[in-house]
């Protein structure tokens, strides 16, 4: 049997992001008939005419049997298939997340956001529960974390704050309160 060298995305977000992103061709957009007058189907058209892309109106029904599903959201794109780097190419990459098994991408995404000592220790994390046993793994990225923290708090400089007569803030002066202790 050959392979399969097209494949049809559907939905709104994702049409927008295959057409932001530009690493697939797409040869065809078939839209809902009845949803011509929508917003952001409207901004769908302008963005598919840019690209030069062909524009069938069509039924739900037609949707459908393209998609696969009732999920389509009016908008089915026929496209190249996904261009998956080589494995080759991963080798050469400095960072890497490879992640499995993952139930709700929006954690992945707000750890992806946050420090980059944070990031460390979750791969770290998930590293470990591969080669470890679990209650080790999770110690491993227990101590990952405080390394990157003990690290980060010797760069930090105490200051101590006091408020004046006024009731403004000020740096208090360490020396006249040495003999305090």
């Amino acid at each position: 049997m050959a392979k399969a060298s097209r494949e049809f995305v559907y939905g709104l977000n994702p049409a927008f992001e295959v057409l932001r992103a530009g690493k697939r061709r797409v040869f065809a957009a078939h839209l809902n008939e009845g949803m011509r007058e929508h917003s952001r189907v409207k901004k769908l058209v302008s963005l598919l005419e840019r690209n030069e892309v062909e524009i069938e109106w069509t039924d739900k029904g037609r949707l459908m049997q393209l998609s696969g599903s009732r999920d389509h959201q009016g908008v089915v794109l026929k496209t190249t298939l996904y261009p998956y780097a080589e494995f080759t190419e991963l080798l050469s990459v400095p960072r890497m997340l490879l992640l499995d098994n993952v139930e709700d991408p929006h954690n992945v995404g707000a750890i992806l956001r946050s420090r980059m000592s944070d990031r460390i220790a979750f791969v770290g994390t998930l590293i470990g529960t591969f080669v470890l046993p679990l209650d080790l793994a999770i110690d491993l990225g227990v101590l990952i974390s405080l390394a990157l923290f003990l690290r980060r708090a010797r760069l930090l400089q105490v200051h101590e704050l006091g408020v004046d007569q006024d009731l403004r803030l000020q740096e208090a002066d360490l020396a006249e309160e040495d003999d305090v202790l």
